[in-house]
C-alpha cells in the first residue's frame, strides 16, 4: 500500500466529474472498461483492494474510494501551497525590515 501521489492525481484528473458523481450521486456510468482498469490500479495499490469490474457495487465503492483519496490530494496540495505562499511572504517581509534596519 502505497499513499495516492501527484502521478495518480495526472493520471486519474479527467475523472474528477466521475467521481463527484460517484461521491455526491451514488451513482457511476458510462465508464469504459480500459478506463475502469486505469482506476482499478491505483484503488489496488493506494488501497490494497480488489474489485470486480463486472459489479455496478464494487465499481462503485472503487470509484467513490478513489474519488476520496483524489479530493483529499486535491486538498491536501492547495493546504501545502498556501502554506507555502505564506512562509514566503514572511520571508519577505523579514528581508525587508532587515534591509531597513541596515539603512538606518
Amino acid at each position: 500500500m502505497r499513499k495516492f501521489n501527484k502521478d495518480d492525481y495526472e493520471l486519474l484528473k479527467s475523472y474528477e466529474k466521475d467521481f463527484t458523481r460517484a461521491i455526491e450521486s451514488r451513482y457511476c456510468t458510462g465508464l469504459l472498461k480500459e478506463e475502469l482498469e486505469v482506476v482499478s490500479k491505483v484503488y489496488r495499490e493506494t488501497l490494497s483492494r480488489q474489485a470486480n469490474l463486472s459489479c455496478g457495487a464494487c465499481v462503485l465503492q472503487m470509484m467513490t474510494s478513489v474519488g476520496r483519496l483524489f479530493f483529499a490530494y486535491i486538498k491536501e496540495t492547495a493546504a501545502a501551497e498556501e502554506e507555502q505562499k505564506k512562509e514566503k511572504k514572511v520571508r519577505r517581509k523579514k528581508n525587508e525590515d532587515k534591509i531597513e534596519d541596515q539603512a538606518s
